[in-house]
């Protein structure tokens, strides 16, 4: 006679999975309120107050745990920005939607395809909030905010690899990212009123590198398809270079 298993479920893990989505639909709830009511600021710390658990080890971990979970804060940061720069009820229901979307369904994978969503996303929003809301800052400041985005987006998809190159190919897209925000930043052209340019740009670029890189790794990447993805980028910055009015306006 066959012995069928059934399974055991531990209700204490079950209790604590429960608690821990119903946290994570909390803070969201949590910043939609606090930027509703005028404390955009206190909603920044709740952000970064959520990833307590970085500094809940010894200090010498703190570093690697907050290079770690830069992605996670970029993505919590720039929805409490587009919360603020869009103050009506409505769409701050939207974005804690994206905001609660995101921590249950997007950030806890672990698969190569959904690191590298999470990555694109990072560096998109960020890039978005920073260049659309932000652009008369310092100079200065948006160039190094614009290096971390893409440093640590680079970062966090490369480290699902293990290749020795992976750090140094981090710094460099987040050189390159630093460069065209030096570069773009004096045109600061935002498309639709929402989509800057700069962020526009360094996604397509950004999305066709992870893919060539991704293929390089599992697959060989061919010099057929290699040429493909230089054509695409090369194509689709023309064009949008080609349509942006580069006369020099003072706002």
């Amino acid at each position: 006679m066959q012995i069928v298993k059934i399974p055991v479920i531990n209700p204490t893990s079950r209790i604590a999975t429960v608690l821990h989505t119903m946290y994570l639909i909390l803070l969201p709830v949590l910043v939609i309120g606090m930027v509703w009511r005028g404390f955009s600021w206190i909603a920044v710390l709740t952000v970064l107050l959520s990833k307590w658990r970085m500094m809940a080890v010894r200090p010498r971990y703190w570093l690697a745990n907050i290079r770690a979970n830069l992605v996670d804060i970029i993505v919590g940061l720039s929805i409490v920005g587009f919360m603020n720069d869009f103050p009506r009820i409505r769409y701050m229901l939207i974005w804690g939607a994206v905001y609660a979307f995101w921590l249950i369904a997007i950030k806890p994978r672990s698969s190569v395809f959904m690191i590298g969503l999470q990555a694109i996303i990072a560096q998109g929003l960020g890039l978005v909030e920073l260049f659309g809301s932000h652009s008369q800052l310092n100079q200065v400041f948006l160039v190094s905010a614009a290096w971390l985005i893409c440093f640590s987006s680079a970062r966090h998809f490369l480290n699902s690899f293990e290749d020795d190159a992976n750090r140094s190919l981090s710094h460099v897209w987040g050189l390159f990212g630093a460069e065209m925000a030096l570069i773009l930043g004096h045109w600061n052209i935002i498309y639709a009123g929402i989509i800057p340019q700069i962020a526009l740009v360094l996604s397509l670029i950004g999305y066709a590198l992870g893919i060539g890189y991704y293929l390089h790794k599992t697959r060989g990447l061919r010099q057929g398809l290699r040429n493909q993805l230089i054509i695409f980028c090369v194509v689709v910055i023309v064009i949008i270079l080609l349509q942006s009015n580069w006369q020099a306006q003072i706002y």
